[in-house]
C-alpha cells in the first residue's frame, strides 16, 4: 500500500465559488497554518462566510495528485476540527477525492455529514448510486464537538467505472456502508487523467453566519 501523506501541507490548493457546484456561493478563505505544536504538519485553514437567507457551497481542492497504477483500493483519512460558530451556522461537512481514471472518467468518492436534518445530531450521507444526489446511510450520530480534533477514515474500492464506500471510521467507530451504495457511476468530466484530488467542502445554512474549519492533517492509501 501506498501512502500520499500531508495532503493538506502540498502547495496549489485551490477554491470553488461559484455556480458549477450550488446556486448560492459562499466566501472561503484559505490560510496556511504552520506546524504547531511541533509533532503536528502544517495544516489549512477554512473559513466560511455564507449568504443571509440561502444555502451555500465552497470546495477547497487539493492540486491534481498522480494515482499509481494498478490500484484499486484507498483509505483517505482526515483530521480537523470546527470552531464554536460550525454548531450555528453549518449546513454539512462533505469531503472525500474524485479520481480521473486513464481512460477519462471521473469517480466520485464524496461523502457528507449532513448537520441540517436535526439541532443535535448529523446524518452521514453518500454519493447516490444514480451519481446524481445523496442517499443518507443508517448512521446518525452527534454532531462534530467544536474545539476537538476529529478523525474520519473512508475505506474505497473502485473499478474503471465506478467507486464505493465500503466504510467510514468517526473517531474510531467504525460504520460499515450498506452493500446496496456501494457503486457510484463515473461521468466524463473532461479532468486530468489518472489523478486524483481531494475535495473539502464546509457547506452553510440560511443563517448567512461565518465558521471555521482547521484542517489539520490528509492522507491517502492505495493499493
Amino acid at each position: 500500500m501506498l501512502t500520499v501523506p500531508h495532503i493538506q501541507a502540498l502547495p496549489g490548493w485551490s477554491l470553488v465559488n461559484n455556480s458549477t457546484i450550488g446556486p448560492w456561493p459562499e466566501a472561503i478563505e484559505i490560510t496556511p497554518v504552520p506546524a504547531n505544536p511541533a509533532w503536528m504538519p502544517p495544516g489549512l485553514l477554512l473559513d466560511i462566510t455564507g449568504t443571509a437567507g440561502k444555502y451555500a457551497d465552497g470546495v477547497a481542492r487539493s492540486p491534481d495528485i498522480q494515482m499509481p497504477a494498478n490500484t484499486g483500493n484507498a483509505v483517505l483519512t482526515v483530521q480537523f476540527a470546527v470552531n464554536e460558530a460550525a454548531l450555528t451556522d453549518t449546513q454539512a461537512i462533505e469531503m472525500g477525492f474524485k479520481y480521473t481514471t486513464p481512460a477519462g472518467i471521473t469517480l466520485n468518492g464524496q461523502f457528507q455529514f449532513d448537520w441540517g436534518k436535526s439541532a443535535a445530531d448529523m446524518i452521514l450521507d453518500l454519493t447516490s448510486t444514480t451519481g446524481s444526489g445523496w442517499t443518507p446511510t443508517p448512521t446518525t450520530l452527534p454532531k462534530f464537538a467544536p474545539i476537538a480534533i476529529h478523525t474520519v477514515a473512508a475505506k474505497y474500492l473502485f473499478t474503471a467505472t465506478w467507486i464505493g464506500i465500503s466504510s467510514v471510521a468517526i473517531d474510531g467507530v467504525v460504520y460499515q456502508t450498506p452493500a446496496a451504495m456501494l457503486g457510484c457511476p463515473g461521468k466524463s468530466l473532461g479532468w486530468a487523467k489518472n489523478a486524483f484530488q481531494v475535495n473539502i467542502q464546509p457547506n452553510t445554512n440560511p443563517t448567512g453566519g461565518e465558521w471555521s474549519l482547521l484542517l489539520l492533517d490528509v492522507n491517502m492509501q492505495v493499493s
